[in-house]
């Protein structure tokens, strides 16, 4: 991670890279890659800490990923971007994918 460029905006067609336009966080925030949105295809991204909130620097990049967990049954977080997650159409859309993949 030391030998990535610190940039301040978030390239979202990186794998990963870190972000040091903040005035709350002293360090560049390190960013990841998550997938592609399952309804539009958009690419999602995490921050390592956690805080992804879409009214930050993620916007709708931002992913609101659904958790095989959180409906009872077991697989691969499924990615969701921002917009997707808080549109209730696209939200049953993805959850139909997901449980043709979920067990």
């Amino acid at each position: 991670m030391s030998d990535m460029k610190v940039r301040n905006f978030i390239c979202f067609t990186a794998k990963e890279g870190l972000y040091n336009h903040s005035p709350y966080y002293s360090e560049p925030r390190h960013f990841i890659f998550t997938g592609a949105c399952v309804v539009c295809g958009r690419r999602t991204y995490e921050f390592e800490d956690g805080e992804n909130d879409p009214r930050g620097p993620l916007g709708d990049h931002a992913n609101d990923p659904l958790v095989a967990e959180e409906y009872g049954k077991t697989g691969k977080d499924i990615p969701l971007c921002a917009i997707c997650a808080n549109d209730h159409t696209r939200y049953d859309i993805a959850l139909e994918i997901a449980n043709k993949t979920w067990k």
